[in-house]
């Protein structure tokens, strides 16, 4: 039974609420939130806008075209995705990252963005995409601030997989610290700068 008058008052009430929402900046400090779970989640803080332009930049300089097909391992809450998504191809990009929790953040900020009919693939994997991928192979595969959080053995597995994903011609970089030594074959054809595309084990 509808209480008289009840129709009325819900009304009145959201317009409140909206009338405080805007009053008090409710969407900005909302999108500041936002903002702020990103930054987190990407590891950075106060560091999104730099790490977005930096790496967008650099992937524009060193041949990135609409047709190139692109991995990110490590693609976190989309900070170079977004507007790499832009500019591929539809079904060029694919991102992993072994957070569940990360790639579900990415999945809101794909819809924030408007940027579903790029079709994207993201994918939970913790072994980068071994299983996943089958013997897919990329244009370019890129990684940003990964490496160190890696034990050698998964540096092992990780420059394996790299090697077998890239196509021939493909290219791969990753940042990494160069006080650090990785010991495995793969890493260290990587750190001579010698790891390139066309399968291999």
């Amino acid at each position: 039974m509808r209480i008289p008058g009840s129709r009325t008052f819900n009304k009145y009430t959201l317009k409140t609420r909206a009338f405080l929402f805007d009053v008090l900046g409710m969407e900005r400090v909302l999108e500041e939130r936002h903002r702020l779970d990103l930054a987190e989640a990407m590891g950075f803080d106060g560091q999104w806008d730099d790490h977005r332009d930096f790496q967008m930049g650099f992937l524009r300089r060193n041949g990135l075209n609409a047709q190139t097909r692109f991995l990110e391992i490590g693609s976190g809450p989309l900070t170079l995705a977004i507007p790499l998504m832009q500019e591929l191809d539809p079904g060029h990009y694919t991102g992993i990252d072994v957070r569940e929790s990360v790639t579900n953040l990415a999945y809101l900020e794909i819809s924030r963005e408007g940027v579903a009919s790029r079709n994207p693939r993201l994918i939970v994997s913790d072994d980068f995409g071994k299983t996943a991928l089958g013997d897919e192979t990329f244009d370019m595969i890129w990684s940003f601030s990964v490496l160190f959080h890696l034990t050698d053995e998964l540096v092992a597995d990780w420059f394996s997989n790299v090697k077998k994903r890239l196509a021939p011609e493909g290219r791969y970089w990753a940042n990494f610290n160069p006080c650090l030594l990785y010991t495995s074959d793969a890493a260290d054809e990587y750190q001579r700068g010698e790891v390139s595309g066309g399968g291999g084990g």
